[in-house]
């Protein structure tokens, strides 16, 4: 490869979550009928020039992982489905958290950055204990996604506030 292409594209709808430590965007490649193989190529050789340490994949099927092993980047495959239970969250947050303990830079991604996405952050917030409250933590993920969360965020919200489940020390 030669030229501009040889540093890889980044991913799109890129943002950070925690500066330095923690960034969202859309399945490398897209999604759906719009996922194109040179793309998803184009972007992991960004992902793998740029300071993240640890891609996490938090589709619900094994999408991506091959070429994540085949191009011998570092993942986590914590799968978040659509209507994911307070035990699911719990489980990818406990992931999540024992990477960045470790000084991974991680860059996280569904098939795209939606309401489902928006909801996860939202209840990541709340887990650690910096938020305390549903309305809070949405307003916070809004201002990151810039843009407001569907119902469907807000139903992940709140199941998960009403749960109980809070990070364990």
């Amino acid at each position: 490869m030669r030229g501009r292409w040889a540093e890889g594209i980044p991913p799109r709808d890129l943002l950070w979550v925690i500066k330095s430590h923690l960034a969202i965007c859309e399945r490398p490649g897209g999604y759906g009928s719009d996922h194109r193989m040179v793309r998803r190529t184009e972007e992991i050789i960004w992902i793998k020039r740029s300071e993240f340490t640890c891609l996490v994949s938090l589709i619900p099927g094994p999408h991506n992982i091959s070429h994540y092993v085949k191009e011998e980047v570092n993942f986590l495959h914590s799968p978040i489905p659509s209507n994911p239970t307070p035990e699911t969250l719990a489980t990818a947050y406990e992931s999540i958290t024992s990477a960045m303990a470790k000084g991974e830079i991680l860059l996280m991604h569904r098939d795209k950055v939606d309401d489902v996405m928006g909801g996860f952050l939202a209840g990541f917030g709340l887990w650690k204990g910096r938020i305390k409250e549903p309305p809070q933590a949405v307003a916070m993920v809004e201002q990151i996604l810039r843009r407001p969360v569907g119902g469907p965020g807000r139903e992940i919200v709140a199941e998960f506030a009403a749960s109980g489940l809070t990070q364990r020390s």
